[in-house]
């Protein structure tokens, strides 16, 4: 068992998310004991806006670390700066709702009273998406799977992959089980993918890039899909955003309020 304090720990992975990570961190604001932002490698004014929040709230950490590749090094460099028994997973492309029936506090106050076992427990979320922009999903995940979210923290617990998926492996185990499932059937969350064409093609390359491992040769993943595509990466990715978006349909669902309010101001 653990021995930290009673606390939510919020773990945010960052890259070139301009458009989301400022209403992201404001949303957990309330529900996080702390929260723990590391970027890899943003070059669209991400790190700034991570800055500034940092300087703005106390219980927000940033760290810049453009030299870490893998999704599962950057959650575990979080990770082992964190303080508090429970430690929730996510992205600077997560958006809570922030009051109402969908609250996320109401995930907090059932974390924070729930007990301590000698099974870990782990929460299931799932959530609202919307892709391509904030009025558009794709058929069938208006409500998609988020997957565990929060874990109890357990002494020697590590991010990891297995397979292409990433993973928190207990001490002693090799396959990323052994916690007890808690799902939770309410919304609080919205996955908001709505980054920039080129942002999204190059997110869509990732995985392979990060597989073959050929570092040395493509540092970046801009390097292996420049040399793989051989054109104007602008151009390409604006094609392939454009033949991905034509399945979209609209979103029907609510907003969490920080984005109610952006999408009201831009409409004035």
């Amino acid at each position: 068992m653990t021995d930290k304090a009673n606390g939510i720990s919020v773990l945010l992975a960052s890259q070139n998310a301009v458009r989301t990570v400022d209403l992201s961190v404001r949303s957990f604001l309330s529900f996080a004991d702390e929260i723990i932002c590391v970027d890899n490698g943003s070059t669209d004014g991400t790190v700034a806006i991570l800055e500034r929040l940092a300087d703005d709230h106390p219980t927000v950490t940033f760290v810049n670390a453009p030299h870490v590749r893998h999704l599962y090094e950057n959650r575990q460099l979080a990770y082992e700066r964190s303080r508090f028994r429970w430690v929730f997973r996510g992205d600077t492309d997560f958006i809570c709702w922030t009051s109402g029936n969908r609250d996320i506090r109401h995930i907090r106050d059932l974390v924070m009273h729930y007990p301590q076992k000698a099974r870990p427990v782990g929460f299931e979320f799932v959530g609202n998406y919307v892709v391509g922009d904030w009025r558009h999903t794709l058929p069938g995940r208006q409500v998609a799977k988020l997957g565990r979210r929060i874990y109890q923290d357990v002494p020697g617990m590590r991010f990891c992959r297995i397979g292409r998926h990433e993973a928190v492996q207990l001490p002693g185990r090799t396959d990323g089980q052994g916690w007890d499932r808690i799902r939770l059937p309410d919304i609080h969350i919205m996955h908001a993918d709505v980054r920039p064409p080129l942002v999204r093609f190059l997110r869509a390359h990732r995985q392979m890039w990060r597989e073959q491992g050929f570092f040395a040769k493509y540092p970046t993943v801009e390097a292996y899909v420049r040399e793989k595509y051989g054109e104007e990466l602008g151009e390409v990715a604006r094609r392939w955003a454009e033949h991905r978006d034509r399945e979209l349909v609209p979103y029907t669902d609510e907003y969490p309020e920080l984005v109610e309010r952006m999408l009201q101001a831009e409409t004035k």
